[in-house]
């Protein structure tokens, strides 16, 4: 791992800025980088414990205090992320190009960002060339446009996941073109509970209720 940090600070009487910039090759995705992580989203890290590697980390962070108010603003563009989850997650394996923005106050946070040339196993289903802009509010996860390869068909739709210990989901695709045989040799591994469509024009995701009443 190669590790360039540069940074600054600006004291005040009523107000101090501190910035940093950090550079990253073979950065590895584990139980420290988590630490950091859960700082902001801990429901998302303790939900999908992703374990790997990212080829190339560029991030800054901004912090502001102010008249005993606290700002941070952060972005961070990862090249080449290749990951697991952990056991029983929705995504199980990820890797391509990340991209992420956001600000925190106090004890709330948003975040939003773009994934791109993604290949990833959905429900045990492989997807490539995904694509699709993504938005975090409290404990939702929400991707819309997605665009990408599913079997060598067109993919559309969209994904809300609940990153919290519920860990449900929701969401609606349709797939063109698709190879059946490939498709339907990985749906018949699946529970008897997911159907195949015959007519393979377009395949519904199975979804999960999110009401958790």
């Amino acid at each position: 791992t190669k590790i360039q940090l540069a940074g600054s600070f600006y004291p005040k009487d009523s107000e101090s800025r501190v910035e940093v910039t950090v550079d990253a090759l073979e950065l590895p995705i584990d139980e420290e980088l988590h630490k950091g992580l859960k700082i902001h989203f801990p429901r998302l890290v303790d939900s999908l414990s992703p374990q790997g590697t990212m080829e190339k980390l560029h991030f800054q962070l901004q912090m502001y205090e102010k008249t005993g108010e606290k700002y941070l603003q952060y972005q961070a563009r990862s090249g080449n992320l290749q990951a697991t989850t952990k056991p029983g997650s929705l995504v199980q394996k990820l890797a391509g190009d990340f991209e992420i923005s956001g600000f925190a106050h106090n004890d709330r946070y948003h975040a939003q960002g773009q994934i791109s040339n993604v290949a990833l196993t959905l429900a045990k289903l492989e997807i490539s060339q995904l694509h699709a802009p993504w938005k975090l509010f409290g404990d939702y996860l929400f991707l819309s446009p997605i665009q990408g390869n599913f079997y060598e068909g067109r993919l559309q739709g969209w994904l809300l996941l609940d990153t919290s210990a519920y860990n449900g989901y929701q969401g609606s695709f349709s797939v063109l073109a698709a190879r059946p045989q490939p498709l339907f040799d990985s749906l018949s591994s699946k529970t008897a509970a997911n159907k195949d469509n015959q007519n393979g024009s377009t395949i519904s995701a199975p979804a999960k209720a999110l009401n958790k009443g």
